[in-house]
């Protein structure tokens, strides 16, 4: 008589691997302060998760979808081999250092604006450029806060 083999019944995200199905139900039980390592998802996946592992896109597929699905913050503990389910306080540092990266995004591309000679554009195009450096301008005012970075006229 053979043993009877155990089947076990995951849930599927649709439209996402396996793999990347498992992560999310791992991430999903998550509570704020929890911690998973690297070899915990190796465990779960059989894949390396680790930054640049095989596994590695699949970890921040599912880390995006439980965000969205669940309103549930992973965020990877730099050299730690480990991911932290963040607090709310944790989570609003998160949100400046985001805020932080759009203004400075916003003020490169401000300076590489400035370099171009709308006169040299051809019509079309201007209005195009200068709807597009107005919006460069308005993210970054939102963004900075007090200052505000103006486009120089040559």
């Amino acid at each position: 008589m053979e043993p009877k083999q155990q089947i076990m019944q995951r849930p599927m995200v649709n439209g996402v691997s396996l793999m990347t199905s498992l992560i999310v139900d791992r991430l999903s039980q998550g509570k704020p302060g929890d911690v998973i390592t690297d070899n915990d998802l190796f465990t779960i996946t059989n894949l390396d998760c680790s930054v640049g592992g095989r596994g590695y896109p699949n970890l921040q597929s599912a880390i995006n979808i439980v965000l969205r699905e669940k309103s549930i913050v992973w965020e990877r503990v730099r050299k730690t081999g480990m991911l932290k389910c963040l607090k709310s306080p944790e989570v609003a540092m998160a949100v400046s250092r985001g805020v932080t990266r759009i203004r400075k995004a916003t003020a490169r591309v401000i300076r590489k604006s400035n370099a171009v000679n709308i006169e040299e554009l051809p019509r079309n195009q201007q209005a195009e450029f200068l709807g597009k450096q107005s919006q460069l301008l308005a993210l970054h005012s939102m963004a900075s806060g007090k200052k505000m970075l103006c486009v120089e006229t040559k």
